[in-house]
């Protein structure tokens, strides 16, 4: 709260008008069966696919753009990946994990 409350009277704005100058974001999210094998296997290919989107393999794979992102890992509990997209719009974060879904069938 301190660092907020400094940001705030440093750049001499309320925090409203802070938090509106900050994009939203929304999101979407599927899962899809999967084994675990596939799965290794599934995400080291988008990884290649998409290397222009900065694959991170941090958790699962990371693709980053300008205006969205897209993880895709596999669950360690269930035989699933886990799709999650943020988009700069609800459209775009839709079509992104249809997109991903087709990929993974």
């Amino acid at each position: 709260m301190a660092l907020i409350l400094e940001m705030m009277a440093l750049r001499k704005k309320s925090l409203e008008e802070i938090l509106n100058t900050i994009p939203k974001f929304y999101s979407s999210g599927a899962k899809v069966e999967c084994s675990a094998g596939k799965a290794v296997e599934l995400i080291r290919e988008l990884s290649s696919k998409f290397a222009d989107a900065n694959p991170n393999l941090i958790d699962g794979l990371r693709l980053d753009w300008e205006d969205s992102w897209v993880l895709i890992r596999a669950s360690n509990t269930e035989p699933i990946i886990r799709i999650f997209a943020e988009a700069l719009t609800q459209e775009k974060a839709d079509q992104l994990v249809k997109k991903f879904i087709g990929l993974i069938d």
